[in-house]
Parts: structure tokens; C-alpha cells; sequence
């Protein structure tokens, strides 16, 4: 006690902060994170540094502007994409600011980097192959594998989001869902379709619409992994595809079916239109059916 007191009568009198190691810094950064996955990436992020930097214990002060810059030539040398820097840069901005008003924290500028922003959605003709790749899988798995396919593709629900279902939230007179998107802290309503409404009803004796998914969801992310990444080309410009590839092909269609970025944000439950924004260049597929119209005038004349 008489410790915190004297630095703290320091601060007041000499303006000084107490000094605090990078390791106690970002350990303390953690503290507050609601989320494992984000825990996770960020103590990920912060592994790595430690083996870059002279010792983790070092005080955080002084970690200049150089190491930074220095750290993230360190980690493209490994061959990590930009998207990764982009997840570094966070985890370490979060611990400094979070800190800079209790201890003595480095003031950096920090870079702009451009990830890349993946719209990895799936063909129609990716989707068939996934429906027939799984329609050969007799088992039990492979129809909960095939019924959960189905729901994220017509639904735009987030993986969780499906499989945590509950019937409460399923209205089949008037086709929606009530969907509590736990990233936003949110409500939104999302649209049945009438095959994902016929698959409910052939649920309705089960407690949720999906129960023990544990392997249905792996051989989902298997035939996904084998089937839909052959294309060099797809996953250099557009990415991977994985499940969250199903939740992209139902907004890709939305828009290109002439649903607007403000209302696919909204059956997404995305916080902030920017985020929807990256589907935005699928609108282009109006001007190109105009073209083909005109086009065809033309062959007619």
C-alpha cells in the first residue's frame, strides 16, 4: 500500500509513471477479454513477440517504434499474410493504450496495413458438388452434415449461431428466425426458405433443430477443404473457402439477387454497414445483366 502511494504521489508531483514489464503489460491486456477466441489470438500474437524481442521482461517503455517495425518485417519473413500483421498490430495497440494512463507505455505510431479481405463464396456449381459429396455420406453424420449445409447457406447464420438453435426462436408460420448475434449484442430476424422450413419440419420431434454436431461439422469442414479449394486462382483472389464460406455465398446473393448493402447488413446483423461493404463490388452483376440485355437488342435489330 504505502508503495502504490508513493508512486502515485510521484505521478502527481513529477508526472512520472511507474515503469511495468512487456510480459505484466500484455498479461494485464488480456484481463477484461469476454471472448476465448480473441484471448487466444492475442496471447497467440504476444507468444511470438516474446521470442522476438531481448527478453520479455523487459519494461514495456522500452519497446521503441523500430522493434515494432522490426517485428512485423520478422513475421512477413515467416510468411505471414497480411491479415496476420493486421491481428499483431491489434493485440499490441490494446495493451499499450489500455495501460498508457497507469503506467509508463510506449507511445507508437502504428501502420496501416490492408488485409486481405476475403468474399470466398461458393459457385453454384461448388455448391452441388458439396450436396452430392454429402448425399453419398448415408450415415446419420452426413445427414446432420447435409441439413446444417443447407440452414447456413439459406440462412446466413454464422456457424454457432445454427448449431445453438432453439426452437423457441424458429417461427415456421410466419418463415423467420429470432437470432441473438452474441458479437453484436443484437436481435435480428432472418428469412426461412422453403427447403430449410420443410428440414425443420422433419425436426420438430428433436429438443433443437441440431443436436451433437461435433463430427457432422467436421466432415462439413472436410469435404468444404477438399472439394472447393482446387482453383489456384479462387484462393488466391478470394481466399479459402471454409463453413464462414457459406454465410459469404448467402450475402453474395442477396446482393446479387437486388437485396441492398443497408438490407443484407441487416439479415447479416452486422453493427456497422462497413463491414457488409466488401460485397459491395457484387453489385456489378446488374450492370452486367443490363449489358447483356442490350446486347441481345442489338443481335435482334
Amino acid at each position: 500500500m504505502q508503495k502504490a502511494y508513493q508512486e502515485a504521489l510521484d505521478r502527481l508531483q513529477f508526472g512520472d509513471l511507474p515503469e511495468i514489464s512487456l510480459e505484466n503489460c500484455f498479461e494485464q491486456a488480456l484481463v477484461g477479454l469476454d471472448k476465448e477466441q480473441s484471448r487466444r489470438i492475442y496471447r497467440a500474437s504476444y507468444n511470438i513477440l516474446y521470442e522476438y524481442v531481448p527478453s520479455p521482461g523487459m519494461n514495456a517503455s522500452d519497446f521503441t517504434q523500430d522493434m515494432l517495425e522490426d517485428f512485423l518485417d520478422f513475421r512477413r519473413e515467416q510468411g505471414r499474410k497480411e491479415n496476420t500483421l493486421k491481428g499483431d498490430i491489434r493485440a499490441i495497440r490494446r495493451a499499450f493504450n489500455k495501460l498508457e494512463h497507469r503506467y509508463n507505455c510506449p507511445k507508437l505510431k502504428y501502420p496501416s496495413i490492408k488485409g486481405f479481405i476475403k468474399t470466398r463464396y461458393l459457385s453454384e456449381r461448388e455448391e452441388r458438388i458439396i450436396f452430392d459429396v454429402l448425399a453419398k455420406n448415408e450415415t446419420i453424420t452426413g445427414r446432420k452434415a447435409e441439413a446444417l449445409c443447407m440452414v447456413l447457406l439459406d440462412t446466413g447464420l454464422r456457424l454457432m449461431e445454427a448449431v445453438n438453435l432453439e426452437w423457441e426462436f424458429v417461427d415456421l408460420t410466419r418463415r423467420e428466425i429470432e437470432v441473438y448475434r452474441t458479437k453484436t449484442d443484437t436481435v435480428s430476424l432472418v428469412p426461412i426458405s422453403q427447403r430449410v422450413h420443410d428440414l425443420f419440419q422433419s425436426l420438430l420431434s428433436q429438443d433443437q433443430p441440431f443436436q451433437n454436431m461435433e463430427w457432422a461439422i467436421k466432415v462439413l469442414r472436410e469435404v468444404i477443404r477438399t472439394h472447393c479449394n482446387k482453383s489456384e486462382r479462387v484462393v488466391a483472389t478470394r481466399g479459402r473457402a471454409t463453413v464462414h464460406s457459406l454465410r459469404d455465398t448467402y450475402a453474395s446473393r442477396m446482393v446479387q439477387r437486388g437485396l441492398s448493402i443497408q438490407q443484407v447488413s441487416m439479415l447479416l446483423g452486422h453493427s456497422n454497414i462497413s463491414q457488409t461493404m466488401k460485397y459491395a463490388q457484387l453489385e456489378k452483376a446488374d450492370v452486367v445483366a443490363q449489358a447483356r440485355e442490350a446486347l441481345d437488342a442489338t443481335d435482334t435489330d
